[in-house]
Parts: C-alpha cells; structure tokens; sequence
C-alpha cells in the first residue's frame, strides 16, 4: 500500500528527473501520480491491464507536461530578461521623451526671449544699419555735388589762370614793348602808341627846324632891306638846310617811315 510522502519535494530548476536526489520534476510528478494510482487500485477502481494502461497514459502525459513546464521556465526566464530589456528601453525611450519634452519646452523659452528680446534689438539693429546706410547715401550724394561745384570752381579758376597768364603774358610783351625797340607790333596798340610818340617827337623836331629857319629868313629879310644887295637875293645856307630838314622831318611824318 503506497503512502504520502514525508514532504512535498519542490522541483529545483532546471532538474528533469534526479533519482539519486529524489529531486527532480519529473520525479515528484511520478510519486503523485503512483500515489494515485495505488489509492485506486486499493480502492478497487483500477484492475489488472487497466491499471498498465493508465500508468503508461500518466507517464506519457508527466513526460510532455514536465517537458513543456521546464521549456516553458526557460522561455519565461528569457521572455522576463527580454521583458525587462524591453521595459528598460522603454523607461529609456521615456525618459528620453521627457528630456526632448524638456528640451522644447526650453526651446519655446529660447524662441519666446528671442521673440521679445533679440528680434527687437535685431529690428532696432537693422533700422540703424538701415539709416547709416541713408545717411552714407546722403553724404555721398553731397560729396559728389561738393566734388562737382569743386570740379566746376577748378575749371573757372584754370581759366581765370590761363587769362591771367595771358594777362601777364600781354603785360610781358606790352613791357618789353615799352622798353625794348622792335618788340610791339606796328599795328597794335603799343605800336601805334610808340609811332604816335616818335611822331609827335618828330613834329617837335620839325617845328623846331621850321622856326629855326623862319629865324634865320627873317634875317635874311632884315639883312636885304638894309644891305640892299640885289645880287643876294635868296636865303643863305643855314636858313635852307634847316628849311630842307624840316620838308624832310614833315615827308617822313606823313609816310610813317621814320625811325
């Protein structure tokens, strides 16, 4: 007659069967099942080539059931470790969401200070940069009227130069008209100058020739009237030679040939 066991053997992962320990799941099994089986056989319930194939039923069904159990354990120790990985990345990937939930919320702060912060200044910056650029306009546009009216008043003052060097050089000539013989033109004004000086010298020289001669036929005359000399009747030499010089100085006056 089979009895209970002392004690329940738990089954000590991964054992199958260990007679030798009386440990194994496969054991265990089999002492609950033979237990059974004995109990009904006792009982009556259970009779000769039954009893086999019922035994032989339960060995089968212990076989396949310790066996799916064990590979079931394994799986589940890996399905826990693959469990856990997956809980570990997701508790990773979580907090990885909350750290890019984070890094957003700090990016509308930064776009917001920006917003109300840095594109004011930026717009503030660019307005100034924008009137520098007005202004800069504004003084090259005086520049360049200051360089025209500057270019404008150069081109006066080379021509008041180049007038005054003529100026200067006609000043030169009319000088050295004025002091050297030869030098001014007959026709120009200089020259007509200098003809009309030597011409007025010329008719001193001439005025003087014909009142020396008239001087001297005067004594003539005075000289005939008391001489009463019929033979001596016309003027002595002095009075025409000087009379001669005069008709000279007044023939050259009139030719514009002296000199």
């Amino acid at each position: 007659m089979s009895t209970l066991p002392e004690s329940t053997q738990v089954p000590t992962y991964p054992q199958y069967t260990n007679l030798a320990l009386n440990d194994g799941l496969f054991d265990q099994l089999m002492q609950s099942v033979a237990f059974h089986l004995d109990k009904e056989y006792n009982q009556q319930r259970i009779r000769g080539t039954d009893y086999a194939k019922v035994y032989i039923q339960a060995i089968n069904g212990v076989m396949q059931n310790t066996t799916q159990y064990l590979l079931g354990t394994l799986l589940f120790k890996d399905q826990q470790e693959k469990m856990a990985a997956e809980i570990s990345l997701t508790e990773t990937q979580e907090k990885k969401i909350e750290v890019d939930i984070e890094l957003v919320e700090l990016q509308k702060l930064q776009l917001k200070y920006e917003i109300e912060n840095i594109l004011p200044l930026q717009a503030t910056k660019l307005q100034a940069e924008i009137d520098l650029i007005d202004a800069n306009e504004l003084k090259v546009d005086a520049e360049v009227v200051h360089m025209t009216a500057q270019q404008a008043l150069w081109t006066k003052q080379g021509l008041k130069i180049d007038k005054e060097i003529e100026f200067l050089t006609a000043k030169i000539v009319t000088e050295n008209a004025n002091t050297q013989a030869g030098i001014a033109n007959a026709d120009s004004l200089i020259g007509r100058q200098m003809t009309l000086l030597k011409a007025q010298r010329f008719g001193f020289a001439g005025d003087l020739q014909v009142k020396s001669a008239k001087l001297h036929a005067d004594y003539d005359a005075v000289f005939q009237s008391v001489q009463e000399v019929p033979a001596d009747v016309l003027l002595h030499g002095p009075a025409t030679t000087l009379i001669s010089s005069a008709a000279s100085t007044a023939s050259s006056i009139l030719s514009g040939g002296f000199s």
